[in-house]
């Protein structure tokens, strides 16, 4: 028989779920769908060494931060009592795996992203000698969270909390409709999703399928990604998209989809995986600010492209605004994916070296620097271009990286030093990895002296980061 406590919630854990203690009990318990703040009743549904995890069954008092979901597939996977009588999923319908804090207020979940992101840096990023003095340090370099407003509200202080994402990737079910995971581990269709730009939003209730037809895809295809470019409401009459469809057996399914996207088919290749254009071209059109560029599709591992229709301006501004980038300085973009940065920052710096080893990016790189004459485009590894540059007496004031992975920066460092670059600024989603990978920028020279969160994930966890490094820093 499952065990059911009561407990007061404290705190809140890397994975999204609030977390508190039992008088006595040093094992932490982690309780999703329930807010820092609350008392609870639970039942332990699992019992490691070191933690618990208990399945919510009842919010006894209840936080001020909890908020109605708007969301018809949002919720726990099974009912829990509220204190003024209610039931949250009454019926213990499936409820979608995709969103974890709709019930919590956006104001809140910016302090719980921030409150996270302090607890990695604190734990991990051995910045002092003591646990207290980390955190001290920690709390002085992490800015408050970032969150991009609404550009269709009349109230500035609108947030785009939903209708942002423009990328987003399906299982099928077994008639062929577009899911999402649910909270029991299967997956659930949903007929539309909050978080969709609309655009997006266009090209999911396309992708309609009758039983037969849908049967027969769900047979070929192991899942589907939509991409858009959030160039306007409608995806027009170029091609405003990308459909990418994973292939199991490597045919070409028979699918009519009349919107003006271009089609892709994902399948293994021996030991390797190959991508085939179906329709269209192998690029799309995406916005950035006031601007709109080619973007290559959703087809590699590595993130290409930020899926919020604001991510393309936001982050290169906020960037260059952290690096302080003055008019006669030189600056250098590396991993510089199709050129949203440049082309946002190109009046920003006298002269920006965008650097690009991806040969589908760096074809749409060049022809959005098109007419752009303080772009300079260096095709090739990192390392080589940085090598190359230093042979040919570059001088270099700032650095913009957004590696794959935090690790990839490691080894340009040196080669960052030699060029003359002073600063440096890292974007990254992944903070336990930048955590971990201080000491070694601090070995090349490089402190950090800020780190500013960006919110590209209402609803989840998750968020960006730009962590500004500064090389002889006193202390380094």
């Amino acid at each position: 028989m499952l065990q059911t406590i009561e407990l007061t919630l404290t705190g809140i854990a890397a994975g999204g779920e609030a977390a508190g203690y039992l008088p006595g009990d040093e094992r932490i318990v982690f309780v999703a769908d329930a807010i820092p703040g609350e008392r609870v009743r639970a039942e332990i549904v699992e019992s490691q060494e070191g933690w618990q995890r208990g399945r919510l069954l009842e919010v006894l008092e209840s936080s001020p931060d909890r908020v109605t979901p708007p969301c018809p597939y949002f919720g726990p996977p099974a009912p829990v009592l509220l204190p003024d009588g209610s039931s949250l999923n009454p019926t213990g319908a499936a409820r979608c795996g995709g969103c974890l804090w709709q019930h919590i207020s956006y104001v809140r979940q910016l302090a719980l992203k921030q409150e996270i992101l302090v607890e990695h840096f604190v734990t991990l990023g051995q910045l002092e000698s003591t646990p207290p003095k980390s955190r001290r340090t920690v709390e002085a370099l992490v800015e408050d969270v970032v969150a991009l407003g609404d550009p269709g509200s009349p109230d500035e202080d609108a947030v785009l909390a939903f209708g942002y994402c423009t990328e987003m990737s399906f299982a099928l079910d077994s008639q062929g409709r577009l899911a999402l995971p649910d909270r029991s581990g299967g997956v659930l269709a949903v007929e539309e999703c909050l978080l969709h730009h609309a655009q997006l939003g266009q090209l999911f209730a396309a992708f309609a399928v009758d039983p037969e037809t849908g049967a027969a895809l769900a047979a070929e295809l192991t899942g589907v990604t939509l991409a858009v470019g959030a160039t306007g409401d409608e995806l027009g009459a170029g091609r405003g998209g990308a459909l990418v469809l994973e292939s199991r057996r490597g045919d070409a399914p028979q699918l009519d989809l009349e919107l003006p996207v271009n089609v892709f088919l994902r399948r293994a290749a021996g030991d390797k995986e190959q991508t085939d254009l179906l329709v269209g071209d192998w690029t799309h059109r995406a916005a950035a600010g006031e601007t709109t560029l080619a973007v290559y599709p959703p087809i590699g591992e590595r993130p290409l492209a930020w899926p919020h229709s604001l991510a393309n301006e936001a982050i290169p501004t906020i960037a260059a605004g952290l690096l302080e980038v003055r008019p006669f300085e030189y600056l250098i973009d590396i991993w510089a994916g199709f050129g949203a940065n440049c082309v946002v920052l190109a009046e920003t710096a006298a002269t920006i070296v965008a650097v690009e080893e991806d040969p589908l990016a760096g074809a749409a790189l060049q022809s959005n620097l098109a007419g752009l004459d303080s772009v300079d485009f260096l095709g090739g590894a990192p390392d080589r271009v940085l090598k190359e540059m230093a042979r040919d007496n570059y001088r270099v004031h700032a650095g913009l990286l957004t590696p794959p992975e935090v690790t990839d920066a490691l080894p340009l460092l040196s080669h960052l030093a030699g060029l003359g670059v002073s600063r440096l600024a890292l974007i990254t989603d992944d903070a336990v990895g930048l955590a971990r990978s201080l000491a070694a920028f601090r070995a090349k020279g490089y402190t950090l002296t800020r780190i500013q969160p960006i919110d590209l994930q209402p609803h989840q966890n998750g968020v960006m980061l730009i962590a500004r490094f500064d090389r002889g820093t006193v202390g380094s």
